[in-house]
């Protein structure tokens, strides 16, 4: 790596150069699920799914993270949320990402017509501020017309978190899907 800091671009525009580049360190290194079980420094992350009525033009998705285990602090976390784009796209009814914690960065971008990747914690600090249990961030998707009645899976894929320290954490457990019904 070359010296400086400043030189290197974050994919994410808004993230501060340090941010970036503790996101990028993690995402070399790995984070995120495997098969085997929850050790005591790992974290839970539930997706919960939404139903699309028949008069409803879109429903939203939302990130929970479990109750922490002693010692585990969190303050950024990164994933994309993966979807069948020829069935659903984020909301252009609203703006689609909405923030359910009170933390200073909330930030995502439609990166393939595929995924929307989404940065939630704090990336604004050196002592970055603690993400909290329970929900983090909604995300409202609505279907590609024509409207096609049925299940859709939702997945979040890449999943990268930075504890207070700058340390990597893993997400516990698989793969991490929730189901969008529309009606």
């Amino acid at each position: 790596m070359v010296g400086a800091e400043g030189i290197l671009p974050c994919p994410m525009h808004a993230l501060p150069t340090a941010a970036c580049l503790a996101l990028l360190f993690l995402t070399a290194c790995g984070g995120g699920g495997g098969g085997a079980p929850p050790a005591a420094n790992e974290l839970r992350l539930r997706l919960d799914g939404a139903t699309i009525g028949s008069g409803q033009s879109d429903g939203t998705v939302t990130l929970r993270l479990d109750p922490l285990p002693a010692g585990v602090r969190p303050t950024l976390l990164q994933a994309d949320v993966v979807f069948d784009p020829a069935r659903l796209r984020p909301s252009t009814a609203r703006a689609p990402l909405q923030a359910l914690q009170g933390a200073p960065t909330l930030d995502g971008r439609q990166m393939q017509s595929d995924s929307y990747r989404v940065v939630c914690g704090d990336a604004q600090h050196a002592a970055g501020v603690l993400l909290a249990a329970g929900p983090m961030f909604s995300l409202a998707l609505e279907p590609v017309p024509p409207r096609a009645p049925g299940d859709v899976t939702v997945e979040l894929r890449n999943v990268v978190v930075a504890g207070e320290d700058g340390s990597p954490l893993t997400a516990a457990g698989g793969p991490i899907v929730a189901h969008v019904t529309v009606q």
